[in-house]
């Protein structure tokens, strides 16, 4: 059964919303210090979340800013060593993360409900401009 599900899913809808909001928010990405995912030429996404990353001083307003337009994100993933099961400095070694701590603040996680349509991408991606030019 598992199978089945597998191959009847459309996984062009993904990346039709991946690349829908590519093409939205790219023109706009380098005067809002916006930035994108990109794929690696050897890689293939599922595109499973649609994210992208902003400046860490604008992300949580970014967020409340979207909420107050029904659109409904969530950040990326916390850096393992913020998570109280990992709190010991034992766990990193006394090593700083900078590169997990930069994504931890950065990173917006974008609706990705696979029946969004091209409405619905035109009014998140204007959203997204609106709050980082404020």
């Amino acid at each position: 059964y598992g199978y089945q599900r597998v191959q009847q899913h459309d996984w062009q809808r993904p990346l039709r919303i991946a690349r829908g909001y590519h093409d939205r928010l790219a023109p706009h990405a380098d005067r809002l210090g916006l930035q994108l995912a990109s794929e690696a030429p050897w890689a293939s996404s599922v595109h499973w979340l649609s994210c992208i990353r902003v400046p860490a001083a604008k992300r949580d307003s970014l967020m409340a800013f979207l909420a107050e337009h029904q659109i409904e994100t969530r950040p990326f993933f916390p850096p393992m060593h913020r998570l109280p099961m990992y709190s010991d400095p034992s766990f990193r070694q006394g090593r700083p993360l900078p590169v997990a701590e930069e994504l931890g603040d950065t990173g917006i996680n974008l609706p990705t409900y696979t029946a969004l349509g091209e409405a619905d991408l035109d009014r998140i991606c204007q959203a997204v401009i609106a709050g980082l030019a404020r």
